[in-house]
């Protein structure tokens, strides 16, 4: 199985945790008071996103769930520099011989 990370270039995609805000809505006839009291919703406007980062600018952060050796990727994500509160450095698992 050592040919599995024989080449492996991960360190080219550092991971990370983001910490963002999405938005929140609601649909379906609401009183306009009930709208009003969006503070009520904002707990689920916090998310949380770990993976590996593909590119990053002024504007954004993309970062994908899983990456290959191909050079593929897989559940990307790019979220507006806006709308992030933290990014977190995060640390590989060492390469553990089997």
């Amino acid at each position: 199985m050592e040919w599995l990370v024989e080449d492996w270039q991960y360190e080219h995609y550092p991971l990370v945790e983001v910490l963002w805000v999405d938005t929140t809505g609601s649909s379906g006839w609401n009183s306009v008071k009930a709208e009003l009291n969006a503070t009520s919703r904002l707990p689920s406007m916090r998310c949380i996103s770990v993976g590996h980062v593909l590119e990053e600018t002024s504007d954004m952060l993309t970062v994908a769930l899983s990456i290959n050796c191909d050079g593929h990727c897989n559940s990307s994500i790019t979220i507006p520099r806006f709308a992030i509160v933290q990014v977190t450095p995060l640390q590989h698992a060492p390469r553990r011989n089997r």
